[in-house]
């Protein structure tokens, strides 16, 4: 008997009720087609029904119920009457989309954020750490720069006093390395250079300040671990001064 492939017998499924005694009778009464199906499957045969496998089992070997009609509904045995096979149909689907209501109120549900205070935290300390040291590295370049400015007048200042070049280099030297002690500030390497001085009344002393300064301790985040820092200064000789 060829038993119908396309309707599966879901809508019997899904609007077959009954509750007390007389189920099968009511079952066959409403669909006589799925009761009937049911009783012409050969023992091992499986009907799909509302997309769940039943399968006929051999009859029983109990000799209280001598070859009593069993069925097997996706793996659960001993279904001993059509109503049976429906009402375990039945309960399936409800469970089956009770879990799946379940998993979308999960998905829709609130967010258990526990935790995730803690990696937050973790996230803007790490921003504020680099933020801070940007702005303190950049102020550390800044303020070298003008120290450097600084020195270099200095030592233009303290060379244009001296009455001849080469003690007017001894103190220039010394000038800008004390204005920069003063300041603070550690060179790893100071050079001072006098080039383009005109050492003669009226002339001019030019100086020239190279500092390279360590800035290890701001570097990451683009920042240098050292740079060179070095500026220029002129200052004039007096006009009257007397020189040897």
């Amino acid at each position: 008997m060829t038993h119908p492939t396309t309707t599966d017998w879901r809508d019997a499924i899904d609007t077959f009720y009954h509750r007390g005694p007389g189920g099968d009778a009511a079952l066959a009464a409403a669909h006589p087609d799925l009761v009937q199906a049911l009783h012409d499957l050969a023992p091992g045969q499986t009907l799909m029904v509302a997309g769940v496998p039943v399968t006929r089992q051999e009859p029983s070997q109990d000799d209280r119920w001598p070859d009593r009609d069993r069925w097997d509904v996706d793996g659960f045995a001993n279904n001993a009457s059509p109503w049976v096979v429906v009402q375990s149909i039945q309960s399936m689907r409800r469970h089956s989309n009770s879990r799946g209501r379940r998993w979308l109120t999960r998905l829709r549900g609130p967010r258990d954020e526990h935790g995730y205070t803690a990696v937050e935290l973790l996230a803007m300390t790490t921003v504020l750490v680099g933020m801070i040291t940007v702005v303190v590295g950049g102020g550390r370049i800044v303020d070298s720069n003008s120290q450097v400015d600084d020195a270099a007048y200095a030592a233009a200042r303290a060379a244009s006093l001296e009455t001849s070049f080469e003690a007017a280099q001894i103190a220039g030297r010394d000038a800008a390395k004390d204005s920069l002690a003063d300041r603070g500030k550690a060179c790893t390497q100071l050079t001072v250079s006098f080039a383009g001085t005109d050492f003669r009344t009226s002339g001019q002393v030019t100086a020239r300040v190279t500092c390279h300064a360590n800035l290890s301790d701001v570097v990451g985040f683009g920042l240098p671990g050292a740079k060179s820092f070095t500026a220029t200064a002129v200052v004039p000789i007096e006009q009257y001064r007397r020189l040897p």
